[in-house]
């Protein structure tokens, strides 16, 4: 009778009925996998992008020294 009345006062009994369970095994080990792909994606990423970015600051410390060698 209780739990008859918990339903009617309150429109989300059902969240108070089912125990939580864990996620199971291979959820978590998928969801392990896509974690350590998307780290793998911006880690090959960062790693190609690196040379431009390293020409990039070359050229604008380069072009900070010619000026300041012109003054």
């Amino acid at each position: 009778m209780q739990d008859q009345t918990r339903r009617d006062d309150n429109p989300l009994w059902y969240d108070y009925v089912l125990p939580d369970e864990k996620p199971a095994r291979w959820l978590l080990a998928l969801a392990s996998l896509f974690s350590l792909l998307v780290a793998a994606a911006r880690a090959f990423g960062w790693i190609y992008g690196l040379p431009a970015n390293l020409r990039r600051m070359t050229a604008r410390v380069s072009d900070m020294w010619r000026r300041s060698r012109a003054r």
